[in-house]
């Protein structure tokens, strides 16, 4: 029984990340919408704002962690919003994956200030916005097969 979980931890934290199929990214944009429910007006009023507000902001997260792509301990993983990055290479003017990567990790908050989870993102998402090539990137990113 100990080696069976053994070898089940090893292939866990060795297992590759990859992107989602539609089917999975659909059931993650249900779960979120229904859990935190962001009314049309505000999604209206959003489109004109440059910040998103913290209701937006945690639906968003939520489809983060649903794929993947953030946890509350280390933030945003790089590695696997470049997979996302690649995926749509074709569709990013001027697609530049080094230039693209340390605009990521210069955004990547390690929540130094020792706030709340969400605060961290909210001071990422910040960054990455006012980041223009990094931001009209990740609007084109896809983190599903398509």
């Amino acid at each position: 029984m100990k080696s069976f979980i053994i070898l089940t931890l090893i292939a866990l934290t060795t297992a590759e990340w990859t992107l989602k199929t539609q089917d999975e990214w659909l059931k993650i944009r249900e779960d979120c919408n229904t859990r935190f429910h962001v009314p049309n007006e505000l999604i209206e009023k959003t489109k004109n704002d440059k910040y998103p507000p913290k209701e937006v902001l945690a639906n968003v997260l939520c489809y983060l962690k649903g794929l993947e792509i953030w946890n509350d301990k280390d933030g945003f993983l790089v590695d696997r919003i470049m997979i996302g990055l690649e995926n749509v290479a074709k569709k990013i003017e001027n697609y530049n994956a080094k230039l693209l990567q340390e605009g990521l990790k210069s955004c990547i908050n390690q929540n130094s200030e020792g706030t709340t989870t969400f605060d961290g993102a909210q001071r990422c998402f910040k960054c990455f916005i006012d980041n223009t090539y990094l931001f009209e990137a990740l609007k084109k990113t896809s983190f599903y097969q398509e």
